[in-house]
């Protein structure tokens, strides 16, 4: 059954396109996972599939290693930070905050994408 869990997460995250979230979502729902598991499984999936996109990025030299040096410690240092503040929270109290969390992101998006589309309209009405 894990194989079938991963497939679509699997698709969706090798185009950037948020497949982590989906997989967070159906082991949650189908699956007796505490929330720490569940993001455990995440994360691994997620670092397996960054690491081919990553090859195929690479191959195509459309990666900036410039830039990744200066921004790789910070992703480092918040994830392990993360990591310990996550294991100190007990699953249901993360399961809500990670709710909250995805609640203000997808607002976040929203309004990227509204502030976009009205800058877009200004450009062609010029």
């Amino acid at each position: 059954m894990s194989f079938i869990y991963g497939i679509l997460p699997g698709v969706l995250i090798a185009f950037g396109m948020g497949g982590g979230t989906l997989l967070i979502y159906i082991l949650n729902m189908f699956e007796n996972f505490t929330q720490q598991k569940i993001q455990y499984i995440n994360l691994w999936s997620y670092i397996f599939c960054a690491a081919i996109t990553i090859y195929g990025y690479n191959k195509k030299k459309q990666i900036d290693f410039k830039i990744m040096k200066v921004f790789l410690p910070f992703a480092v240092i918040s994830c392990l930070i993360s990591s310990y503040i996550s294991k100190s929270i007990n699953s249901k109290s993360l399961k809500k905050y990670f709710g909250y969390f995805l609640i203000a992101l997808g607002i976040w998006q929203l309004f990227q994408i509204i502030i976009k589309y009205i800058k877009s309209k200004r450009v062609k009405n010029k």
